[in-house]
C-alpha cells in the first residue's frame, strides 16, 4: 500500500463515520493529510504509511498543522507502532496517536460499513497487487490482508478473483509453492469458471516451474477454452 493510499484509505474510514473529509494539498499541507470534521469537531490528521515505527517527528508536525490549519485536535495515524519517545512528545502537546492496534479497532467499528464500500475494498485489492512491484515490500503483511478480505468475501465477489490472485503471486514471490497453489486452485473452485483464466493459467505456469507437468497437462486440457496455447508452445511439451 503506497502513502497515498494509505491516506485514501484512513479518508474513507473517517468518512464512513460520518466525518466530512477534506484532503489537503500534496504542497503546502504543514504536514497534514487530512482534514475532518462532523458537528464541533475538526481534526487534523497526518498519515504514516512506515515499515518502521513513528517518532518525534510526526507529532512535532501533527502539533504545528493543528495550528496551522486551525483544528480543535489532531491525529498522527500510522501502520506500524510509536516509540516512546513519541508517545511522551503526544502527551505533552496533546497530539492522539492511533497505531497499528486502534487502527485495526477503528476498522472493526465501522466493519459493517467498509464492507460495503467499493473504494476501501480497491484500495486494499490493488495494494496487494502493488506489492508485487515494489522494492522491499513486506508481502507477509499483504497476505495478511488479502485473508481479511476474504472472511468476508461474500460482500464482494467481483473482487475475489484479484483477492485469490494476488494471494497466489505473493506467496510465490515467497517461494511457498504449496500456498501459492492452494490459493490459486481455491480461487479456481470459487470463482465463475468463464472467470478463472487468469487463476488458471497462474496455477499452470506454478506447476511447469515446479515441473509437475502432468498436473499443468490436466489443467490445460480441462480448461481449453481460455486458448493457453503459448504455453504448450513454450514451456513443455503436450
Amino acid at each position: 500500500m503506497t502513502g497515498e493510499q494509505f491516506e485514501e484509505l484512513i479518508g474513507e474510514l473517517f468518512g464512513l463515520d460520518g466525518y466530512l473529509v477534506e484532503y489537503t494539498p500534496i504542497t503546502g499541507d504543514q504536514g497534514i493529510d487530512l482534514i475532518c470534521k462532523k458537528g464541533k469537531e475538526s481534526i487534523s490528521i497526518q498519515c504514516k504509511r512506515r515499515k518502521s515505527n513513528v517518532g518525534n517527528g510526526a507529532v512535532q508536525e501533527a502539533y504545528a498543522g493543528k495550528l496551522y490549519w486551525d483544528t480543535k485536535d489532531s491525529i498522527v495515524v500510522t501502520n506500524r507502532y510509536f516509540t516512546s519517545s513519541a508517545i511522551s512528545l503526544a502527551k505533552a502537546l496533546e497530539v492522539d496517536l492511533c497505531d497499528r492496534d486502534e487502527l485495526s479497532r477503528m476498522i472493526d467499528l465501522v466493519k459493517e460499513k467498509w464492507l460495503e464500500s467499493e473504494k476501501i475494498i480497491e484500495i486494499i485489492v490493488n495494494s496487494g497487487y502493488g506489492a508485487l512491484s515494489a522494492r522491499g515490500a513486506d508481502y507477509e503483511y499483504y497476505i495478511t490482508l488479502m485473508m481479511n478480505l476474504l472472511k468476508y468475501k461474500e460482500h464482494f465477489p467481483h473482487r475475489l478473483i484479484y483477492i485469490y490472485n494476488n494471494l497466489g503471486l505473493l506467496h510465490s514471490r515467497l517461494e511457498n509453492s504449496t500456498l501459492a497453489i492452494a490459493a490459486y486452485k481455491e480461487g479456481i473452485r470459487t470463482v465463475a469458471r468463464e472467470e478463472a483464466g487468469v487463476l488458471v493459467n497462474n496455477l499452470i505456469v506454478q506447476y511447469i516451474q515446479l515441473r509437475q507437468y502432468e498436473e499443468a497437462k490436466r489443467l490445460f486440457n480441462e480448461y481449453k477454452e481460455f486458448n493457453f496455447d503459448y504455453l504448450k508452445e513454450n514451456m513443455f511439451s503436450l
